[in-house]
């Protein structure tokens, strides 16, 4: 009997369809855009690039521990110094040429100019550098709190001029008693009227009022230059904010040598204190309230001690 008899029977095999290739999304569609970025973000991840992704070349060997975004790093690392050196070409390193002139070459200087000629000219001159850099910092991603320009508070904005004040003054003193008595010998002492031949001295109370408004402009032109702007960048340029206050303070005293060089030494010494005070509060209207108060009493007291001395302060 045949075994296959009652048996059911056997179905055909029925053969396999063949896959269909997924098709290529076009290159303009949402999802070959999202494609694309994603492969990019893991490219960024493992140092790989998209083309070596896509056709499965593994490129150039990877030292061991080389970090795959080491490129995009020193790429930013070198746009944020091209930045930085361009604004303080525009805002800063021009008066170190004045600076450089002024003693080399004093018979150069032409001045006194008439008053309202010159403070008017102050306006003139740092506005226009206020909003550039205003402009270059919010494009740059800075907010208006990273700028330190933040809302009024009146008591801790008080408690921080006072703190300024503190801090210049225990920098004067440590100045005087540790660094003068080394350096004196070397330095010429500094004479005012050297100075104060290119501000002339205000004549009559209404002269006295006008003044303070360009030197408080002057004075918040450096607070946002070379403590709201510069200081940061320097932070993360250089990795350290100590060396960042250095480098920012040096700068800042090569900015008055045309005062002499014991008052360019005071000066990096007051820009490393408000860069502190600025790293600390990260508020900058308290550091120009300060810096102007600071520099109106300066000018006072040399307008009203030496032979180019104007009429008495009001106060």
């Amino acid at each position: 009997m045949d075994s296959r008899e009652g048996s059911a029977p056997e179905t055909p095999e029925t053969p396999e369809t063949p896959e269909r290739p997924e098709r290529p999304e076009r290159p303009g569609t949402p999802e070959a855009r999202e494609a694309r970025e994603h492969a990019a973000g893991e490219a960024r991840e493992d140092g790989e690039t998209c083309e070596q992704r896509e056709t499965g070349d593994p490129g150039e060997p990877r030292e061991p521990g080389e970090p795959g975004v080491a490129p995009l790093e020193a790429a930013a690392r070198r746009a944020l110094w091209i930045e930085v050196l361009v604004v303080l070409s525009v805002g800063w390193f021009g008066s170190y040429y004045y600076s450089i002139t002024d003693h080399v070459w004093p018979e150069t200087v032409i001045g006194p100019h008439p008053f309202w000629y010159t403070y008017l000219g102050w306006l003139v001159y740092y506005l226009p550098l206020i909003a550039l850099i205003l402009l270059v910092a919010r494009r740059a991603g800075d907010s208006w709190g990273t700028l330190g320009l933040v809302q009024v508070r009146p008591l801790a904005d008080a408690a921080t001029v006072g703190a300024c004040f503190f801090g210049d003054h225990c920098a004067r003193v440590g100045y005087a008693v540790f660094l003068l008595p080394f350096i004196k010998r070397f330095l010429p002492e500094d004479d005012p009227a050297w100075w104060l031949r290119h501000f002339p001295a205000p004549q009559g109370p209404w002269q006295w009022a006008f003044v303070a408004l360009p030197i408080f402009v002057a004075a918040f032109y450096e607070e946002l230059l070379m403590r709201a702007y510069l200081v940061p960048r320097l932070v993360k340029l250089l990795g350290s904010p100590g060396e960042a206050l250095a480098v920012s303070a040096i700068l800042f005293a090569l900015g008055h040598v045309y005062m002499g060089f014991e008052s360019a030494l005071l000066a990096g010494l007051f820009g490393f204190v408000y860069g502190f005070l600025f790293l600390l509060t990260g508020r900058i209207w308290p550091l120009a309230v300060s810096h102007a108060l600071n520099n109106l009493y300066a000018f006072s007291r040399d307008w009203t001690s030496t032979p180019l001395a104007g009429t008495p302060p009001p106060w």
